[in-house]
C-alpha cells in the first residue's frame, strides 16, 4: 500500500494519502451496499486448482466493485456447466474478457514459501491445502 500512496504522490501529485484499516465485516457493510466511494484493497486466495474460483469470486455478478459484463457472465456461466477442456476454454475466454477491461487492479501475487534440511523427508507442499502437510514430514536420522 505504500506503494500505491507513493504512486499517487508522484504521478498525480496528491499529497495527502491516507489508508484507513477496518473491521472485514465493516468494509463487507460498505461494499455490499454499495457505499464504499473510492478504492479499496481486496484479496482472493485461492481454494481449488481452477481458474473458476477467482473469476467467480472477483468478477462474477455479486462482485464489489461494480463491474458488470454480460459476455463474461456468460461465458463464466458457460465453463461453470461444462467439464474439463470445455470449461477451461470458456473461462480462459472470460478472462481475457477481464483482463481487457481490467475491473481491479493487481498490485501482488501471494507466494508461500517453504524450506527444509537434508534430515526431513515426505515433504508436501500443497497449496490448495494451506501449504506445508506437517502431519506427513517424517525425520530421518
Amino acid at each position: 500500500m505504500t506503494a500505491v500512496a507513493n504512486q499517487l504522490k508522484d504521478n498525480l501529485g496528491i499529497q495527502d494519502v491516507r489508508f484507513r484499516k477496518m473491521a472485514p465485516a465493516d468494509l463487507s457493510s460498505l461494499l455490499n451496499e454499495g457505499r464504499n466511494k473510492g478504492p479499496f484493497r481486496q484479496n482472493w486466495v485461492i481454494d481449488y486448482p481452477s481458474i473458476q474460483n477467482y473469476l467467480d469470486g472477483l468478477y462474477y455478478p455479486g462482485n464489489r466493485s461494480g463491474w458488470a459484463s454480460k459476455e463474461f457472465d456468460a461465458l463464466v456461466a458457460k465453463g461453470n456447466a461444462a467439464q474439463g477442456a470445455d470449461a477451461i476454454a470458456a473461462y480462459q475466454r472470460a478472462e481475457d474478457i477481464a483482463l481487457r477491461e481490467l475491473p481491479y487492479i493487481p498490485l501482488w501475487n501471494w507466494q508461500d514459501q517453504s524450506a527444509w534440511s537434508d534430515r526431513i523427508g515426505n515433504v508436501v507442499i500443497d497449496p490448495y491445502a494451506a501449504g506445508l502437510h506437517l502431519d506427513r514430514v517424517t525425520v530421518n536420522k
